[in-house]
């Protein structure tokens, strides 16, 4: 996970909380996602009414919202309340004889004065007033307020911090409170949703989580989920309608951890034979790892299956306010005696290394388990991976199971299961009034105050409608390491080439990737083979944003318009008489055969566009040395006689149904970013050419920032610059610019950036190859050509266009077949790439000194 602090936190909250927060009709939402029986809410509610909680229509230990005078007098009556409540669900539930899953014991605590502690080291410290706890927890309490004594006194001790590392991961609800209107309620809101976003972030086997704002008489219920949240739009007042006050605070005593947003197929690995539910674990067991990445659980599938994780990959996107919010890890199939060697997990980083070799050892097979939320309208993954079928398909990676994940016989999706298709359009401004809609507005959180200045009700101007999700589990058999992770330039080209090759062999039978990034190119590990770099190969990963096109019969526009052969010689003397005055072509006869001139023809009807864009093609074979050696220039001269005409459209119209645009912007291809080409500014859609572009713009990323083998940045995108010499210091500015101009500036400017770069061309050879790294320098021909092709194939959209797999991996297999020893070259960095690979691949001890002795 990446460092966050408050800052960011309330960032990605302000970024997302108008688009993504919407509310419904409070009675429904309360009874459908809360389902408490009537039964034991009356039953509670006369619990309370004889033990004096609650008395005359009023909560007794409630201030009255004019006398309170200290937030801290909420805090203090709503826990003694929310408890009370409890133990009397507790009693109720055991006099029925209630035998279904259901938490852990519980309670709620008054934590506004002190910080969560996190197993993510890189989470921002953020506390909220009150939390719903697990007793696991709870039997920490002492050690609490050792911790506090320790810090007053700075005696504080890693031990003692480090025993409550589990806090956010024990947190099952979260309550943000006010004494009054002291500040914005919108902002108390935002508050308690960056709470709800780290739980999410923290706790995998959550779906989604509660939370809720109180003063001394109103309360809001919002919940999270991965399309949003969506919360109470009229406030509950909790002395008047005593019996939904009661229903929240019972549901977490009542309903199942599926209702409450657990996931009962993901459990905590403890020992072999031994997995436990998060929401069940006792304060004995010492379940989580200091790093969250080393936690190790058991997922089952709908088919029976489980799998233990071993190797956490990512989960970076784990705390994201809405989005496919995926987790991948490495997994091998689970047996309850499999090793007593995960039990030992993050002890120390040696014993974490150990115990996770020790898995892969004894596994008899190593898969990678990939969890996203996708959109529910969306195509899944494994319908895409069965149109790999190229003449060698092993580019792309290769799935073995695939699901939507199911509880309890319903599919998960945050639509129907999760918000139980409740109804979220904002309610009217007044009874029996009309909101006028502007489409072209922004959605706008409203909140009307009571009189006593506490929340009344909410409702969303603009609203659009969410984006509902489906979670989805797939279980790849293709393992292996990120692209930055290469140890030659050879090895980096390779995998490239591969990854280039799957992403043909998908389009060829109708499938566009449409989200090339650094993430997605994979160096394949095949179990059993050296780790060297003459065995590597690429693969092309994660289709969740592919789409299939419509195929169409011939591309070819102008076949019914015929030159005749006078039209066809002169077009072909024309152009010949201009190249004969170019000092770059070669002594001796220059021809041009007339088939080239009926190819051009396809893609310009104009004679005269037609030899513009035959002078153009030429040119370009010209600059990189690709010209005939006996100077009759033809389609097979020009790569343009095996071009493939039964090909598929891509077009649709998906942005203008307000779907997103697919893609990692710091690699996607401008004409993408901004829908127009970059030449005629005419409308685009995605095809092969713009993920070939954002392929050439990962190695670009790679050649500009990193220093070589293993992902390591350069020096110069990370030294204060008031530590460097004046020279160096202009230096290294101009590179950062650069870096921030094509990479990561705002959305806007990469898309102007991008054009302006293909529409000047010499700002490619000028800013961009003239700053990469010294160890890429054998590169830059190779990417100088690969620029020039694709800006030849987005001026014309001719047939470098339509075949510009092919023209590119020629590119490539013209550097990799060549005997260049600089490619090959195995440095310091690039070794320990290898010793790294070699470790991940669990190799045998003997094995790794033979491999040493190599070197």
């Amino acid at each position: 996970m990446e460092k966050e602090t408050a800052e960011d936190v309330k960032e990605a909250v302000e970024r997302d909380f108008q688009m993504h927060c919407r509310v419904a009709e409070t009675d429904a939402l309360m009874a459908k996602l809360l389902p408490v029986p009537d039964s034991v809410i009356t039953k509670v509610l006369k619990k309370m009414e004889v033990n004096c909680c609650y008395v005359a229509g009023k909560w007794k230990a409630f201030p009255s919202p004019n006398a309170a005078q200290k937030e801290e007098e909420v805090y203090k009556a709503f826990i003694s309340v929310a408890n009370a409540i409890r133990e009397a669900a507790e009693e109720v539930m055991k006099e029925e004889g209630s035998s279904h899953e259901r938490l852990g014991a519980n309670e709620w605590v008054d934590y506004h004065s002190r910080t969560p502690i996190s197993q993510d080291t890189d989470g921002a410290p953020i506390r909220p007033d009150a939390l719903l706890a697990l007793l696991a927890l709870l039997g920490l309490k002492q050690q609490v307020e050792k911790m506090e004594s320790a810090r007053a006194k700075k005696q504080e001790s890693k031990a003692t911090t480090s025993k409550l590392a589990v806090w956010w991961l024990q947190i099952v609800a979260v309550v943000e409170m006010k004494r009054s209107n002291t500040e914005d309620w919108k902002d108390l809101v935002k508050q308690l949703i960056g709470y709800l976003r780290r739980i999410l972030r923290e706790q995998l086997d959550r779906r989604f989580v509660f939370g809720f704002t109180l003063g001394p008489s109103q309360l809001n219920v919002w919940m999270h989920d991965r399309s949003g949240v969506l919360g109470t739009a009229k406030s509950i007042n909790i002395h008047k309608d005593p019996s939904n006050f009661i229903r929240l605070i019972s549901a977490f005593v009542v309903l199942s951890p599926d209702k409450l947003g657990f996931d009962p197929d993901i459990k905590l690995y403890l020992s072999p034979g031994i997995v436990i539910p998060s929401y069940r674990l006792d304060s004995d067991r010492e379940a989580y790892s200091t790093n969250p990445y080393d936690t190790k659980w058991v997922i089952k599938f709908s088919n029976g299956k489980e799998y233990l994780t071993v190797k956490t990959l990512s989960i970076a996107r784990a705390g994201i306010m809405r989005g496919r919010g995926t987790l991948t890890w490495v997994v091998v199939p689970y047996r309850p005696g499999l090793s007593s060697a995960a039990s030992q997990a993050s002890r120390s980083p040696q014993q974490d290394t150990n115990s996770t070799l020790e898995l892969l050892r004894e596994a008899p097979q190593i898969f990678v388990l990939k969890q996203t939320w996708r959109p529910l309208d969306s195509t899944s993954e494994d319908y895409y991976h069965q149109f790999a079928k190229g003449p060698e398909s092993n580019f792309v990676g290769a799935i073995r199971h695939w699901e939507d994940v199911k509880i309890n016989g319903e599919k998960d999706d945050t639509g129907k299961l999760i918000r139980q298709s409740l109804d979220a359009n904002p309610p009217p401004t007044a009874a029996g009034s009309k909101r006028n809609r502007d489409e072209n507005q922004e959605p706008h959180l409203h909140v009307y105050c009571t009189d006593e200045n506490e929340i009344g009700s909410f409702w969303v101007e603009h609203a659009r409608e969410p984006v509902f999700r489906i979670r989805t589990r797939i279980l790849l058999s293709t393992y292996g390491w990120p692209l930055k992770y290469f140890s030659t330039l050879r090895e980096l080209l390779r995998v490239l080439r591969g990854a280039i090759q799957g992403h043909k062999d998908l389009y060829v039978n109708g499938v566009l990737h449409r989200d090339i990034s650094p993430g997605n190119i994979l160096i394949e590990w095949n179990p059993g083979a050296k780790i060297t770099p003459a065995k590597s190969s690429g693969r092309l990963i994660d289709l969740d944003h592919a789409k299939d096109g419509r195929k169409v019969e011939d591309r070819r526009s102008n076949t019914d318009q015929i030159l005749d052969s006078d039209d066809l010689h002169i077009a072909a003397l024309s152009i010949a008489s201009e190249f004969k005055k170019n000092t770059k072509v070669p002594p001796g006869q220059f021809r041009i055969q007339e088939d080239v001139i009926l190819r051009a023809f396809e893609v310009y009807p104009s004679s005269i566009r037609c030899q513009v864009y035959v002078v153009d093609a030429i040119q370009h074979a010209l600059n990189f040395n690709h010209h005939p050696g006996d100077g009759t220039w033809s389609c097979m001269t020009l790569n343009w006689k095996q071009i493939v005409e039964k090909l598929y459209e891509f077009e649709s119209d998906e942005r203008e149904h307000g779907s997103l645009r697919t893609g990692t912007p710091p690699y996607t291809s401008g004409e993408i970013l901004s829908d127009t080409s970059y030449f005629t500014h005419e409308k685009v859609y995605h095809d092969a050419v713009h993920d070939l572009e954002s392929f050439f713009w990962v190695l670009v990323q790679i050649c500009l920032t990193r220093k070589g083998p293993g992902g390591e940045r350069r020096e110069e995108l990370t030294v204060d610059l008031k530590d460097v010499s004046a020279i160096d210091n202009e230096r290294y500015q101009q590179l950062r610019i650069v870096v921030w101009c094509v990479f990561e500036s705002d959305f806007g400017r990469l898309r102007d950036n991008k054009e302006h770069i293909f529409r000047a061309s010499e700002i490619f050879e000028r800013y961009i190859l003239s700053n990469l790294h010294s160890y890429f320098d054998p590169l830059k021909p190779l990417m100088s050509e690969w620029f020039n092709l694709l800006r030849l194939a987005h001026t014309h959209r001719g047939l470098e266009y339509r075949a510009v797999h092919d023209r590119v991996l020629a590119i490539l297999d013209g550097v990799l077949g060549s005997e260049d020893s600089e490619l090959d070259v195995l440095n310091e960095a690039g070794l320990q790439v290898l010793k790294t690979r070699e470790q991940d691949s669990m190799y045998s001890s003997d094995h790794a000194k033979h491999k040493q002795s190599d070197h």
